[in-house]
């Protein structure tokens, strides 16, 4: 039963207009996440030539991360640390934030002060 319907799905799918889609290019992005969710993020900024922030706490100083991003920032002791994060970004004048998962990315007063700032979250 799934089967077909997705074989009826697909043409309805293919048929619809492809609305306008507002593109947002920036030069810096600041991956406020760690271990391999901030890996892989950085090498996907790179692939398409955005230069990348790491940040790290205590105990990541020598994370693989904190290596393979072309900047990297110390936050403290926790990455949960919206004012850490938030001169990190002021720092190094990053314009966008990838959250990954976790940590900040289900905070609302965190995306709340991006948007003030006019960061890209």
């Amino acid at each position: 039963m799934f089967v077909n319907v997705l074989k009826r799905s697909i043409p309805i799918l293919i048929k619809r207009q492809i609305p306008q889609y507002l593109v947002i290019t920036f030069q810096k992005l600041l991956i406020a996440n760690r271990g391999e969710i901030a890996c892989r993020i950085i090498k996907t900024a790179k692939k398409m030539g955005i230069k990348t922030v790491a940040i790290y706490t205590d105990l990541d100083a020598n994370a693989l991360h904190v290596q393979m991003a072309d900047e990297s920032v110390h936050v403290g002791q926790s990455y949960l640390s919206i004012p850490a994060v938030l001169r990190a970004i002021e720092q190094t004048g990053a314009e966008a934030v990838h959250p990954g998962y976790g940590f900040l990315s289900e905070n609302p007063t965190f995306v709340k002060q991006l948007e003030e700032r006019g960061i890209v979250f």
